[in-house]
């Protein structure tokens, strides 16, 4: 290569070739051709401002609304590109905070073709939030463009493949195969409402119930214009989600020194539809929040479907950070 990289991997985006180096992304529009007598090698241009590609299996291609794209993940963040213009679509995930600067974390990336989905597969760390979802269709799309991302989801597989699905009874449909770390067995993904790999169970010391998983929601961190504030009281709305289900709350509030104070668990009923008010009487320059639920979402027979309408807080604003007075 004139840049004297190295070659990772390639991938057809419409009628462009993306050559995927270690430090940088090239395109190739054109195939060598000999025209009167002359060869013409038609050299590969940089894809400019992007960097390279971690490795073979952290790129794929996928088609959104018509429109052919690729993506691949560096070692900033993740990456998208039409064969002309590129952009990074992970620019609000706090890369390094979650250590995924590091090479090495990362496995692969997959499209999910049936639910607009890019999957970033982790090497499993201890706590086996290994996932984040990148949610490409436009309805997901956020004001500053970029597509709304889930995660860390729970999960441990060691290799995912795309494929189709048929045959006598079963409406043809794209799905996800996903071969566990540990076991080596090959398990269909988004089949039924339980977890049939049964890879949280077991693999957290037995911290959830066997065929579950929990749902964890964890909205964006708050801010009061640089100001420090206090928070006096949340509410979670929510419909009913049947007999002895309810959800733990979790808190963290910070301050520009750096100081962090937690909230005390909060455990939150969800039995009938209502607003649930609980005491939080915190304050810092930042606040982020934390729900989890484990167990059932809901029964349709008994008109209980599982939903959290908002969570709304009673914030105080206390003056400028940093200011005495």
């Amino acid at each position: 290569m004139p840049e004297h990289d190295e070659l990772v991997a390639t991938a057809t985006v419409g009628d462009t070739l993306l050559i995927g180096a270690k430090d940088l992304m090239l395109t190739l529009r054109d195939l060598p051709r000999v025209l009167l007598g002359t060869f013409d090698a038609s050299k590969a241009e940089p894809l400019r401002g992007q960097p390279g590609l971690i490795h073979q299996y952290a790129i794929c291609t996928y088609s959104v609304e018509g429109e052919a794209r690729c993506a691949w993940v560096s070692q900033y963040g993740v990456h998208e590109t039409n064969g002309l213009e590129a952009r990074r679509i992970s620019g609000d995930i706090d890369w390094a905070g979650m250590g995924l600067n590091v090479i090495a974390p990362v496995v692969l990336l997959v499209w999910d073709p049936e639910n607009l989905i890019l999957i970033l597969k982790l090497a499993s760390p201890d706590d086996g939030l290994n996932m984040i979802l990148f949610h490409m269709a436009p309805e997901h799309q956020k004001a500053n463009g970029l597509p709304k991302w889930t995660g860390r989801h729970y999960g441990y597989a060691g290799s995912m493949v795309v494929g189709r699905l048929g045959g006598a009874g079963i409406v043809s449909r794209q799905v996800i195969w996903s071969g566990h770390g540990i076991d080596g067995k090959v398990y269909c993904e988004n089949r039924s409402g339980l977890d049939e790999s049964d890879t949280v169970h077991g693999y957290l010391d037995n911290s959830y119930p066997v065929n579950s998983f929990p749902m964890i929601v964890k909205p964006g961190r708050l801010y009061a214009d640089r100001e420090t504030f206090g928070l006096y009281r949340g509410s979670l709305r929510h419909s009913a989600w049947g007999v002895g289900q309810s959800l733990k709350l979790d808190g963290s509030f910070g301050r520009d020194a750096g100081t962090t104070q937690t909230l005390p668990q909060k455990t939150v009923p969800l039995v009938t539809e209502k607003g649930e008010e609980t005491l939080i009487a915190r304050s810092g320059d930042w606040a982020e929040f934390t729900l989890t639920h484990t167990g059932d979402t809901g029964s349709t027979d008994l008109g209980n479907i599982g939903a959290l309408t908002d969570f709304r807080c009673d914030i105080r604003k206390m003056g400028a950070s940093g200011r005495t007075a």
